[in-house]
């Protein structure tokens, strides 16, 4: 379920940061989406932990 809850907060994020203009908002958008990407390698890693990157 986590996973599947960072992969649709990845989407979003990629779909906000594609309309966005303002600088300030683009910003928190990178960010966000940073955190969620690293935090579904860290969901990858728990569930699978002989996986390699």
């Amino acid at each position: 379920m986590d996973r599947f809850i960072c992969r649709e907060n990845i989407e979003r994020y990629r779909r906000l940061l594609a309309q966005a203009t303002d600088v300030e908002q683009r910003r928190q958008l990178i960010k966000l989406l940073a955190e969620e990407e690293a935090k579904e390698q860290s969901i990858g890693t728990i569930a699978d932990p002989g996986a390699q990157s």
